[in-house]
């Protein structure tokens, strides 16, 4: 479906309750971040050695949220400062899919300038 063919590298968190999967798929010079599930506290360990991955091994981060059901203030700020360090090493970085819910989250929390892929139209 997307671009980036996966190999091996990825982290992955479970939850207690719930499935939280946070996994990592390169292609070229493009990194792919895909998160399932609640995106908070619990994860942020692995959400976060995410980031620092693709920041390292990437020259394009894209994070996408189409499997994910919610994002808390520390994803927020995890993305927030991944974003600031993508542009000042200068490497593209994009959200992709993100549910209505997290599109209004990130709205509100300031993130306008971040680049938006496929945001679910609200209705």
């Amino acid at each position: 479906m997307h671009p980036f063919r996966s190999i091996a590298c990825g982290v992955a968190a479970a939850q207690e309750g719930a499935r939280v999967s946070i996994g990592l798929s390169h292609d070229g010079g493009g990194c792919l971040i895909h998160l399932e599930g609640a995106i908070d506290i619990s994860s942020a360990a692995e959400l976060k050695a995410a980031l620092v991955q693709a920041l390292e091994t990437a020259q394009e981060i894209r994070v996408s949220f189409a499997a994910a059901t919610e994002l808390d203030v520390t994803g927020v700020q995890l993305l927030w400062a991944a974003e600031r360090a993508a542009k000042q090493r200068g490497l593209g970085f994009s959200v992709a899919e993100p549910p209505e819910p997290i599109c209004r989250l990130l709205a509100t929390a300031g993130l306008r300038t971040l680049a938006i892929f496929s945001c679910a139209a609200s209705g």
